[in-house]
């Protein structure tokens, strides 16, 4: 990277901050182009992490990610919500799992006698049949 370049980097990263400051958004703005990142930009903890070369480009993304950093602050209770109610949900299932695995047993052991039965029955039948 030239170093009119570099500065020009600069001053755009500092507008952005600038930006950033004025909106009253407690974040960094770190410009770094770099075409290798399959990602336009990145929001990790505080740090705005730009990657686009194009100046053009870098406004697009940082005004996406603004916009999806805030976005994800309003939809935040309703992930909050979801979440609980899965882990209810879970909890429910869990418990009702547990009952069936414990009721299995016992239900594989009255079928097992029934069937005996059953066998021993018919046996006996027709063996007091073919006696007549």
């Amino acid at each position: 990277m030239t170093e009119r370049s570099n500065s020009k980097n600069k001053q755009v990263q500092w507008q952005m901050q600038n930006a950033l400051n004025r909106l009253g958004i407690p974040m960094e703005i770190c410009w770094k182009p770099d075409n290798t990142k399959s990602v336009h930009g990145e929001l990790r903890e505080t740090v705005l992490f730009i990657y686009d070369k194009n100046e053009s480009e870098a406004w697009d993304t940082f005004t996406h990610e603004l916009i999806e950093a805030k976005l994800q602050n309003v939809t935040r209770p309703y992930r909050v919500l979801v979440n609980s109610l899965i882990a209810v949900i879970e909890k429910s299932v869990y418990e009702e799992k547990e009952e069936y695995i414990e009721f299995l047993p016992k239900m594989m052991e009255i079928i097992n006698e029934e069937r005996r039965k059953s066998l021993v029955h018919r046996k006996n039948g027709k063996s007091e049949k073919s006696a007549s």
